[in-house]
């Protein structure tokens, strides 16, 4: 049987990258999304930058989602963070994209728009926007459905759909 030749180290980053992206500068943390190598890690290293209110926080997680960069999970972590920072820029890209984006993607969305449901943001949205976002769910299978099942809940609730 043949060895890996991995570090102690190596696995340790693996298992705890949360943990050592905390203590990366902000431009490892950038090379890392840049990268693309493994999408968990620049997920967290998304995150991070996100939490330190980092300016190209934005800019990276906006590159992500409009050019379907890493997997379906990566994309919608990058929804979920550009909701929180630019809550415009989501909106924008949501319309732009909402037929092509994969459920979970979706799920973010209408994370993102409930959270803002009450406020000025919210109250703004276009009702039709609002009803092909409803129209997609509804075009989903019954498994992707499942999978954001809670979302959709939420979502309905929030604009009462």
């Amino acid at each position: 049987m043949k060895e890996d030749n991995i570090s102690n180290y190596e696995v340790d980053r693996l298992v705890n990258f949360e943990d050592y992206a905390e203590r990366m500068s902000d431009g490892e943390l950038i090379n890392i999304v840049e990268k693309m190598e493994n999408y968990d890690e620049v997920g967290t290293a998304l995150s991070e930058l996100s939490i330190r209110e980092h300016k190209c926080a934005s800019k990276l997680c906006n590159n992500i989602i409009e050019n379907r960069l890493g997997d379906k999970y990566l994309q919608a972590t990058a929804m979920s963070l550009l909701f929180s920072s630019d809550k415009d820029k989501a909106l924008e890209l949501t319309k732009k994209y909402l037929d092509i984006f994969p459920s979970v993607v979706l799920g973010e969305i209408m994370d993102g728009l409930s959270m803002e449901s009450n406020r000025k943001f919210g109250k703004l949205i276009e009702k039709e926007t609002l009803k092909l976002i409803n129209e997609k769910y509804h075009g989903l299978d019954n498994e992707e459905k499942k999978g954001i099942e809670t979302n959709y809940e939420w979502f309905t609730k929030s604009y009462k759909i």
